[in-house]
């Protein structure tokens, strides 16, 4: 009885090893960067939603399911070794692109993430496009901030495949002027 007991036991563990390991490598095949990751240690929220990185079309986009809208991060490129650069757009005209990370190549469950200051990695999981994430995605209007002169500050706004909706412009205030105005003001009283 022992000795059959033992070889069930055997033959379970080895059909568990066996199918841990067809999984881990099926999740290990290369693929294409384009999907929606996890954010893991890569983006940080104090809320309380999950965070997702979503690569589409060529741009970077950070969605929360606790804040609205989404943050169009940058634009990503792919190298000939199949690794993946990120880059943050400039937020004022005339600036040049920031590193922002760097995926070695993705693979179908997961990327391995690194930014230029740190030194070790970030697992992103790669998430199957279901229904709560794809509605999060659709629902989420996605913006993108830029400081196109001195005067004034845009706010882009794009539907889920990046075309743009509207845009919001507001004027940047002049401290100097209004600190001079200000003290003008006080003593002209």
């Amino acid at each position: 009885m022992k000795r059959r007991f033992r070889t069930i036991l055997m033959k379970s563990a080895l059909a568990v090893v066996f199918v841990l390991s067809v999984t881990v490598g099926i999740l290990s095949i290369p693929r294409k960067v384009e999907g929606v990751y996890s954010a893991g240690r890569l983006i940080s929220c104090m809320c309380d939603g999950s965070d997702y990185i979503r690569f589409h079309g060529g741009f970077v986009v950070h969605y929360s399911s606790a804040h609205e809208p989404a943050d169009l991060l940058g634009r990503y490129e792919v190298k000939s070794d199949g690794s993946v650069e990120v880059y943050m757009l400039p937020l004022r005209k005339g600036e040049s692109e920031e590193l922002l990370f760097s995926l070695g190549r993705p693979r179908i469950g997961f990327a391995l993430a690194s930014t230029p200051e740190e030194s070790g990695s970030c697992l992103l999981m790669r998430f199957p496009t279901t229904s709560s994430i794809t509605d999060m995605i659709a629902r989420q209007e996605v913006s993108q901030v830029s400081i196109p002169d001195d005067t004034k500050i845009v706010t882009t706004f794009y539907d889920s495949s990046l075309a743009v909706i509207r845009e919001e412009t507001k004027p940047i205030k002049n401290r100097k002027a209004e600190q001079a105005a200000g003290v003008n003001g006080g003593l002209a009283r």
